[in-house]
Order: structure tokens, then sequence, then C-alpha cells
């Protein structure tokens, strides 16, 4: 199982990370450590007009975290926040709330997971308990 889950375009993305490193003035910033495998990563976003500007990331992970960092680090620039909140909204679903992508009920992901994009803090462009989101943390 291991192997399926490491493969060659896992590894291959997690050696080529990119974006890393910390930005000088973000607008917002944050850490989160996965109480699983103790991977760590912090975030430095900075939007402007509603859309990111730039992005970095400090990452400490298993090759499975370093290739989701460096798919984000490859997809985040120019995203608008609207547009991110509604990814994260319906990849917490999915993950965490068990969301299928039937969206049958016309609810979408934020619709069926209590913690969907409508509900992010202010300032937060993921999915997150609210501690650590935001400007300054």
């Amino acid at each position: 199982m291991l192997d399926a889950l490491y493969n060659k375009d896992v590894l291959r993305r997690a050696a080529t990370i990119g974006r890393t490193g910390r930005l000088a003035a973000p607008d917002a910033s944050v850490t989160r450590v996965s109480p699983v495998c103790g991977s760590r990563i912090t975030v430095d976003v900075t939007v402007k007009d509603g859309v990111v500007s730039d992005y970095a990331q400090d990452i400490q992970a298993c090759a499975l975290g370093q290739s989701s960092a460096a798919v984000l680090a490859e997809k985040i620039m120019g995203r608008n926040i609207a547009e991110l909140r509604e990814v994260a909204g319906a990849l917490r679903a999915m993950l965490v709330d068990g969301y299928d992508g039937d969206d049958s009920t016309g609810a979408g992901a934020a619709g069926v997971s209590a913690a969907g994009a409508g509900s992010l803090p202010a300032g937060s462009i993921g999915a997150g308990d609210g501690q650590g989101d935001g400007a300054g943390d």
C-alpha cells in the first residue's frame, strides 16, 4: 500500500516544491501541525484586490505533504479569495464530513459542510478551526 501512496509522481512533486520560504510582509500567515504525523506548514499570503498576489510556504513534512504543498504552490497565484474559500469548503466536506460531490440537493459542498466556505473567518483563505487564521498569526 505504501508503494501506491509514494509513487514516482508524488516523489517527483515532493522534490520540486515551489514558493518556499517566508514573505517579508504578508497580509496573512498561518501555521498548522498535523496531529497524526507531525507535519508542519507555515503559509504566508499577500492579497491585492481580492486576488492572491504573493505566496510562500515553509514546510516540514513527508513526501505526501510536500507533494500537496507543491501542487498548491503551482495553483494558488492569481486565484481569488472567494474561489479559494469554495475549494477549501469542498475539500473539508469531502475529507471531514464525507461529502462525495453529489450535488443533487443543490446545496453544494459548503451547504453540507458545517465548516463550509461561508463560515470561514474574515481574513482566512482556508478551512480551519479559526485559530491562527488571519493577519499577524
